[in-house]
């Protein structure tokens, strides 16, 4: 592993290696980012979730014309619940 301005010979061969997969990568992100939000948005004890690839979401339109795929970040609000959220920082850890 290289440090500094000038990648090792094998930062280069992994960049190399996970560029030709970026594409189908990324995309899945997307598709599992929507799944997520969609089931989330359902749950009883999830307050809001915040997602632009949602159609309840505020700005879905704008989403929709300025992105080529789906947000891959997904934000949930929660009840004040502190066995779920316990539950929820334990399988994320």
């Amino acid at each position: 592993m290289a440090i500094g301005l000038n990648p090792s010979p094998f930062d280069v061969w992994l960049g190399s290696r996970g560029i030709k997969t970026l594409a189908v990568r990324m995309e899945r992100h997307g598709k599992n980012a929507l799944a997520l939000a969609r089931f989330l948005e359902k749950h009883p004890k999830v307050i809001k979730v915040y997602y632009p690839g949602l159609e309840s979401h505020p700005n879905h339109d704008i989403a929709r014309q300025q992105m080529s795929g789906l947000s891959r970040i997904v934000l949930v609000g929660i009840e004040d619940d502190q066995d779920l959220q316990n539950d929820i920082e334990q399988a994320i850890a």
